[in-house]
């Protein structure tokens, strides 16, 4: 067995025997990057915020790959417009950037070692409704999160 470590591309495999004249035999190989054929959140409570405060809890997921934790995943996470257009919504929901701007999109996102991800802290501005938020995994595992901005009940 050929273990790879985490840089992906092409390379070369070249095994020969030792004190013989036979020609050494090439073998092409490919590292591709660590994949998730599933992911899911760690936790059900409902994300739900006032509009112009932040989300009290943060989102956590775990990956997987054929039923183990995929540990070093890239992923992605983007407040999208609806379930059937994965576009950056311009409204609702946000991260911020080191600026302290808001952000919808975040991208470079990696699983740690036991296959989870922290989203950083969400906030709302002051405009109410239903949003989503999709995590898309190197691999594809796609998981959609609603989180809702409303005011609080008198």
């Amino acid at each position: 067995m050929l273990q790879a470590g985490e840089e992906t591309g092409e390379f070369t495999v070249r095994a020969r025997v030792v004190d013989r004249s036979l020609t050494a035999v090439e073998v092409p190989a490919t590292v591709t990057a660590r994949r998730a054929d599933a992911v899911v959140r760690t936790g059900d409570k409902a994300l739900v915020c006032a509009p112009g405060k932040e989300f009290a809890d943060q989102v956590e997921v775990k990956a997987t790959y054929k039923g183990r934790s995929a540990p070093g995943v890239a992923a992605t996470a983007t407040m999208i417009k609806s379930a059937q257009d994965g576009t950056a919504n311009d409204k609702g929901p946000y991260f911020k950037d080191a600026d302290g701007e808001p952000v919808r999109t975040l991208k470079g996102l990696k699983t740690d070692e036991n296959g989870k991800l922290l989203l950083p802290k969400m906030y709302a501005d002051d405009t109410a409704g239903t949003y989503l938020l999709r995590i898309v995994t190197n691999g594809g595992a796609t998981l959609t999160v609603e989180l809702k901005v409303a005011a609080p009940a008198a």
